[in-house]
């Protein structure tokens, strides 16, 4: 009866004009977000309703609070498909340089973690690529060092996606540059290593 209540009421927003299904959900958003503080329904449960209702409702900052959560409890539960989903809509609407390095990272880790490597060395190499045209920025760290974090991991990564793919001297020289980070750090303004 939940199945066949669902796919009804999907049927209904759909055949809404986009403006008014926008506001449904705007409306249904606030409502069920009302319901979640209030106590009445559990955040874990309405996580993903929350997202779709973000989503649906055009309503980026919403999206991002709830989308992120959904993708974070999908990836607890093995539901990689859903995780990615979440993550990739993220991408579509992040702004934030190292937002989109974050969001970027755990698409390639999705991609990796189902063994799509080809699609996870692309995800890190962009990663590492936004990396290298902006510092990370903490209020408690210097930058050098959170870049230099965020470096060496993607370079780990990197080099694990190519070594799962039989492609040794690649791993190896990322291995070899992702120590040299962790090792050297980086100065604010340096220049930062570009996968080729």
């Amino acid at each position: 009866l939940r199945f066949a209540h669902a796919h009804a009421a999907a049927a209904a927003r759909e055949s809404m004009p986009e403006e008014d299904r926008r506001s449904a959900s705007r409306e249904f958003l606030k409502a069920l977000e009302a319901a979640v503080s209030a106590g009445r329904r559990s955040e874990a449960a309405e996580l993903d309703r929350m997202a779709r209702l973000a989503w649906d409702a055009g309503d980026g900052e919403a999206y991002r609070r709830w989308g992120t959560a959904a993708a974070r409890a999908a990836e607890r539960r093995h539901a990689l498909g859903e995780a990615r989903d979440h993550w990739r809509r993220l991408l579509e609407i992040e702004t934030a340089p190292a937002r989109r390095t974050e969001v970027r990272e755990k698409l390639g880790d999705l991609h990796a973690a189902v063994g799509d490597l080809e699609a996870a060395d692309a995800r890190y190499r962009e990663a590492i690529s936004e990396t290298a045209h902006r510092e990370l920025v903490a209020s408690d760290a210097p930058p050098s060092a959170n870049l230099a974090i965020a470096l060496t991991r993607l370079l780990r990564k990197l080099a694990q996606v190519a070594h799962a793919a039989g492609r040794i001297e690649d791993a190896e020289t990322w291995y070899a540059q992702a120590l040299r980070e962790a090792r050297a750090g980086r100065e604010p303004g340096e220049p930062c290593p570009t996968p080729s």
